[in-house]
């Protein structure tokens, strides 16, 4: 199941970054969920876009390196040096929630390239955190390095169906 789309605009090409959700018959498969990326060329009407399949940008492996079970909402900005970003939100299952998971907070790795989709790794070949927030039920985050907020993080409140928007001011 397609989930958390997000669209990047790059040098004429349109990318699609989406959560691929799997599932064993009803239930969430955390370890098989991957984030994979789409692109296009917008010319002409939108219904006759020819999409191409760009690759996997993360999986299971990148949600433990973070420390969580898995990945979510993915977000791609580019960094204040002008470096390209990927934003999401490392989580937890926690099936007496609806979606069945839990945000930890919001992590900006940066990206080698999107096209093929590549993160970037220190010598070490860990992903290389430009900036992270952290903190139980902050979830989906954006970034525009124009903007004086810094990285905007969405969290809930204290009461069920309450929503905040935070900015940070990190500027990875």
């Amino acid at each position: 199941m397609l989930n958390n789309p997000t669209l990047f605009a790059r040098h004429g090409t349109l990318y699609l970054i989406v959560e691929c959700l799997a599932f064993v018959r009803t239930t969430l498969d955390l370890e098989q969920s991957t984030i994979q990326v789409f692109a296009t060329r917008p010319d002409g009407a939108a219904p006759q876009w020819g999409w191409r399949y760009v690759g996997r940008l993360a999986g299971h492996e990148l949600a433990e390196e973070l420390g969580a079970e898995t990945i979510q909402q993915p977000d791609i900005a580019l960094g204040a040096d002008g470096r390209l970003l990927v934003l999401v939100t490392p989580a937890h299952k926690d099936f007496r929630i609806r979606v069945g998971t839990v945000g930890d907070g919001c992590v900006a790795l940066e990206m080698n390239s999107i096209d093929p989709p590549l993160l970037a790794r220190d010598e070490s070949r860990h992903a290389i955190i430009r900036a992270s927030i952290r903190g139980k039920h902050i979830a989906a985050c954006t970034y525009d390095r124009m903007s004086a907020t810094g990285i905007v993080a969405v969290s809930t409140g204290r009461r069920n169906g309450d929503w905040e928007l935070r900015a940070s001011k990190l500027r990875p």
